[in-house]
């Protein structure tokens, strides 16, 4: 089972929200979906993604491209090693705004 988190950073940049997580191995998003579909990544670590209706799962590590996770279906993200980072980036629908930090 997947102990859920909370992004360690939010922000938007030209109406794409990204969203990063660092997060420990059993650590990740619990199964949801969304009426959009988004990007995620592994930056550091390897995670495994589950996908509603798709057979087995997939597994994510540092330097891997991008996977799409379809709308409306849901998904799950777990890491499988302690200090992994993975990231979604999606189109803002959410309007929910979160400024960049700005020098």
């Amino acid at each position: 089972m997947t102990m859920p988190v909370k992004p360690c950073q939010t922000f938007v940049f030209d109406l794409v929200r990204t969203d990063i997580y660092r997060v420990n191995k059993g650590e990740g998003l619990i199964p949801h979906q969304h009426n959009f579909e988004h990007l995620t990544l592994c930056l550091a670590g390897h995670c495994q993604v589950r996908i509603q209706d798709r057979e087995g799962l997939i597994n994510l590590c540092e330097g891997d491209p991008p996977i799409l996770l379809p709308r409306d279906r849901w998904h799950e993200v777990t890491a499988l090693k302690d200090n992994t980072v993975f990231v979604n980036m999606f189109t803002d629908n959410s309007k929910i705004l979160v400024p960049a930090l700005t020098e």
